[in-house]
């Protein structure tokens, strides 16, 4: 029996082990890849769609050469900007039940965000401890 595992590096890491992988390095990568996460995307697309796969596998796409209607939310969570599009019948659809579906899952989103960030500020502040030790 074999066990085939793909391991994804990031750009410029070391491999597990090589000189120079320490701890610092690594709060380094972590803080690169936290700078390069601030913006928080919602989009929610209405249209006809290509369903493929099947039980947890299963790929829901938006069917190619469609027009969907389509509403798109970007926070910035570094400065709190928010820049909200809509397309022209997004609004009006299902008697706008779909903006207020739109608007719920900004929100979901917002909470999970801030959670995920005070849990990675919560490791990153243990690493700094065993890094200064």
């Amino acid at each position: 029996m074999s066990d085939t595992r793909e391991v994804v590096a990031m750009p410029g890491a070391s491999p597990p082990g090589a000189a120079g992988s320490t701890a610092r390095e690594f709060l380094q990568r972590l803080e690169q890849a936290l700078n390069n996460l601030v913006t928080l995307k919602v989009v929610t697309l209405v249209g006809p769609v290509n369903v493929s796969g099947s039980g947890t596998n299963v790929t829901v796409a938006i069917a190619a050469g469609a027009a969907p209607e389509a509403a798109s939310t970007e926070v910035n969570l570094l400065d709190g900007d928010i820049t909200n599009t809509f397309s022209p019948g997004f609004s009006a659809l299902a008697n706008g039940a779909m903006s207020n579906f739109h608007q719920s899952q900004v929100e979901k989103s917002h909470t999970i965000v801030t959670g995920n960030l005070a849990e990675v500020q919560k490791l990153a502040t243990a690493l700094i401890g065993v890094v200064r030790r």
